[in-house]
């Protein structure tokens, strides 16, 4: 049975950052679960912006009070972005990084079922900087963010979709990306679907 109450938790892109007509992946998700009985509950807990320590700190406060059945986990990327150019620092180092995604991965355990979903894909050319502002993006930083949050996920019996690693080979950055960083609504709304498949699989 389709859990009954649902949270996506995360960054920008679970807000729907990037999608302007449908307004992202869990809005979607929303639509889809609420629809199949009204008594289902689908909480928005994403927050733009927001770093892997930003999001343990409010993970408990905001995602324990609501009770969830299931947690979908989006980090994003934003731990990886550095300050000013290569040569900066990344914003949350990466041993912290790895710390912080087994936090947050035993803490949404202890609450429900847990699905983890890796980023959009980025397009490098639109991030050197990103709109114009002080953070840098840079592709061999994102692969090791990525595959850090894979090796955790697999170490504990999460959940994993590797958007991240499929829709590289399957499309061009430049046509999934609404701003470099953020996915365009075609892109949501495959995210929506892989989401919905692999929940309707997981509780037949």
């Amino acid at each position: 049975m389709i859990p009954k109450k649902i949270i996506a938790f995360g960054s920008s892109s679970v807000n729907g950052r990037g999608d302007l007509i449908n307004g992202g992946f869990a809005r979607l998700l929303r639509a889809w679960h609420e629809q199949k009985d009204s008594k289902n509950l689908f909480y928005n807990l994403g927050v733009a912006g927001d770093t892997t320590t930003g999001m343990l700190k409010r993970f408990l406060p905001e995602a324990a009070y609501r009770k969830p059945d299931l947690t979908i986990l989006y980090t994003g990327i934003n731990d990886a972005s550095r300050v000013g150019g290569e040569e900066g620092s990344c914003l949350i180092e990466v041993d912290r990084y790895r710390k912080n995604i087994f936090d947050l991965v035993y803490q949404a355990k202890c609450l429900g079922d847990v699905i983890f979903t890796s980023a959009f894909p980025l397009d490098e050319d639109q991030v050197q900087p990103w709109q114009n502002t002080q953070y840098y993006y840079y592709k061999k930083d994102v692969d090791l963010y990525v595959d850090v949050a894979r090796e955790v996920c697999l170490e504990h019996s999460v959940d994993y979709l590797p958007i991240y690693e499929d829709w590289q080979n399957r499309f061009s950055p430049k046509d999934i990306s609404a701003d470099g960083l953020h996915a365009n609504t075609m892109a949501h709304e495959m995210l929506f679907r892989d989401l919905k498949d692999m929940i309707t699989s997981k509780y037949k």
